[in-house]
């Protein structure tokens, strides 16, 4: 006949039993974790542009016309509870860039963008928005090109935003447009000056692998 201690060691097992079984029959649930570490590729088009050249007490605009824009990035962000935070440093070439209203000036662009990210977590999708700093730089051009100005550094903000997808734990695509708002000016004297604005809109698609 079973004693009492018995049944007790009986029962502590059988729901040992039960409870792993629930565990092991139980759905698991992964929840993204977007902090860490990143670097990867980006491929922009050129989606929109308007450019303003000032020279003294005259102005006109002008269209740039370039094909792609490919640029490598890296950043760290961070996340807490649904949201993301971080930074991300962008180099990027555009090449064969060219205004439509002048004739002969084909020249090779340097970006530089540097951006904060703040993001929401949906899972295995982060939507975000950036905003920043960015350079760009005419890489074969001087200023016997522009007339003896100094114009080939332009320096302003950027601001936009994107969506990243995990594809696996260190695998991720997304795509991101972007606004440059940038002005190169030079003082020559007191009498005259000199001023480029140009904002730009590029849509680019993008791949990271995540540390």
């Amino acid at each position: 006949m079973p004693t009492l201690q018995t049944a007790h060691s009986k029962f502590q097992a059988l729901l040992k039993h039960t409870m792993l079984g629930a565990l092991l029959l139980s759905p698991t649930v992964a929840l993204a974790d977007w902090s860490g570490a990143y670097a990867g590729a980006q491929l922009d088009v050129l989606t929109g542009d308007e450019v303003s050249l000032g020279f003294a007490a005259q102005s006109f605009e002008d269209v740039i016309e370039t094909d792609t824009i490919i640029s490598g990035f890296a950043g760290y962000q961070l996340q807490q509870g649904d949201f993301v935070i971080g930074g991300e440093l962008s180099l990027g070439q555009a090449n064969g860039v060219r205004f439509e209203d002048v004739d002969g000036l084909d020249t090779d662009v340097r970006l530089v963008d540097v951006k904060a990210r703040v993001g929401y977590d949906l899972g295995d999708a982060l939507v975000y928005g950036v905003a920043g700093f960015s350079q760009s730089r005419l890489l074969d051009i001087d200023e016997d090109d522009l007339e003896g100005l100094d114009l080939e550094t332009s320096t302003g903000v950027n601001y936009g935003f994107g969506v990243d997808y995990r594809v696996t734990e260190q695998f991720t695509v997304g795509a991101e447009y972007l606004i440059r708002e940038l002005t190169a000016e030079d003082d020559v004297n007191e009498f005259f000056n000199a001023r480029v604005d140009t904002q730009f809109e590029t849509f680019g698609v993008r791949a990271a692998f995540n540390f």
